[in-house]
Formats: structure tokens, sequence, C-alpha cells
């Protein structure tokens, strides 16, 4: 399980404004059909998560249980994710955002923080072949709003900060 596909590829100006426009003209034509009926069908209603028919969701480290990992509870706000191949063959590893600022509940716990004041960061969530939650854990902590986050071309989990007014300072550092 790789970051593969279309990352290297670089688009010009002149292809991405022509992608835009064709995109643009797809819409424009949908002759009024709803987008939830394109594709899978309709959206089952669900009091947690609407999916198509014959689609599934399994809630694996709902936030305010206890991590696995020790240390606290599983933080909240998340809003971004990435896989990637697991320690063991057959495992995958889930890394989880959580956008928190000093106002939210559940913040990550602390551990090795890039700013003690920073009550955000990323969870690691190693699941099985059969999907089921093996552990959770933080894998990084003290940021304040970090947002989105997910996998770059070198496996690596990637975020950024939503504005510099809340992107915590470098240790030592002006920012």
């Amino acid at each position: 399980m790789g970051v593969t596909g279309n990352w290297d590829r670089r688009l010009s100006r002149r292809t991405f404004l022509g992608l835009g426009g064709m995109s643009a003209a797809a819409l424009l034509m949908n002759s009024g059909r709803a987008s939830a009926q394109a594709g899978y069908g309709d959206l089952v209603p669900d009091p947690v998560l609407e999916l198509p028919q014959d689609f599934r969701y399994t809630i694996i480290s709902p936030e305010g249980s206890k991590l696995s990992g020790g240390g606290g509870t599983v933080p909240g706000d998340p809003d971004g994710m990435a896989a990637f191949p697991g320690p063991r063959k057959g495992t995958t590893l889930l890394v989880r955002n959580h956008e928190q600022n000093s106002i939210d509940a559940n913040p990550v716990p602390q551990r090795n923080p890039y700013d003690v004041a920073g009550p955000g960061g990323t969870t690691g969530i190693l699941v099985d072949a059969n999907r089921r939650d093996i552990s959770d854990f933080v894998t990084s902590s003290g940021t304040v709003n970090n947002c989105a986050g997910g996998p770059s071309p070198r496996r690596r989990h990637t975020w950024r900060h939503e504005s510099p007014a809340s992107s915590p300072r470098p240790p030592g550092g002006s920012g």
C-alpha cells in the first residue's frame, strides 16, 4: 500500500484551466440529477454516517475513549487521515489529525510536544487485515489548529496551520 499515482506529475496552467472548464460543463449538463443518485445510488439514512446501499462502516478509536497506548483519551476534532503500511504484514497505520485549539475538549495528550501550549496533533491507529483496532496512540502533539493533513509522496503524514495567527512559534524562535 504505497502512495503512488499522479503525485509526481505536473499540470500546465492551460491544462488545469481546461480541466476546470470541462468539469464546469459536466456539472451544467447534469440534467438536474442529484449528485447522490449518480454513481453508487441514494444515501441510506443513518444517525452517524449516511452511505449508499450495501456500504458499511466501523467505528474504531472514538473520541473520549481510552488510548490503548496509554496516557490519556482519544482527542477530538479529527479532520484528516492518511493510511500507511503497518509495521507487520497485514497491518495498516492510520494517522489521524486533530484540529484542536485552546477551548476544545479532549486535547491531544502531550508526547514530546512541538509547543507545550498547543492542544492539537496527530494520533495513530494500527489496524489488522480485518480492520480491527490493534492499538491507538499519540504520534505528534503540541500544535494549534493544524488543519487536515494527508500522505506525502515520501510516505509521511503532513499537515499545515490554518492561519499564521494560530501557528505555534518554533521553540526559541520567532516563527
